[in-house]
């Protein structure tokens, strides 16, 4: 029980931290995909720490908490549609053994992400960019380099954050 405890805790509070990157997104709008990035990583800990079913819980509770404290929800609204079920949705694209069906998987989910996100904004800003093909392409290769930095930060935090987390330091 004592594990089952400590392992609530500890996604009570990444989704804490979560929500205030998700609010420094909010009030420092120049940082604000640095800092839903941010928010993306306490949503990987989760799912290092406990697994698709910790990773899904703290998503659903930073992007409620998200909707409810953030004085504008562009940023809760970009974490909802992406960088919050990223962490969950990277672990099961990696189980897949072949790489270009992995980053197929991830290229299909960001893009389809995008396109829920233009589509809302179109809808809620009434506007419509001609530049939205360069926008998928940028944001593509921006991907690509995210997801290799998550990774090497989910090896970072294997190597060196975990092993103390699980000794209780």
């Amino acid at each position: 029980m004592r594990m089952k405890t400590r392992t609530l805790a500890y996604l009570a509070v990444l989704s804490a931290l979560g929500t205030v990157f998700e609010y420094l997104s909010s009030v420092l709008p120049t940082g604000q995909l640095g800092f839903l990035a941010l928010a993306s990583l306490c949503g990987v800990a989760a799912v290092v720490e406990s697994g698709a079913g910790g990773g899904i819980a703290a998503f659903i509770v930073t992007a409620v908490l998200s909707f409810l404290i953030l004085p504008t929800k562009t940023g809760a609204i970009i974490y909802a549609v992406f960088f919050g079920w990223y962490p969950v949705m990277k672990l099961f694209a990696e189980r897949i053994k072949l790489k270009p069906i992995e980053w197929a998987v991830k290229l299909i989910s960001l893009n389809a992400a995008v396109t829920v996100l233009i589509y809302v904004f179109n809808i809620v800003f009434f506007t419509f960019d001609a530049a939205v093909p360069v926008i998928y392409l940028i944001l593509n290769a921006v991907f690509i380099v995210f997801d290799i930095g998550v990774t090497r930060a989910i090896g970072f935090y294997i190597s060196r954050i975990a092993p103390h987390m699980k000794r209780g330091k």
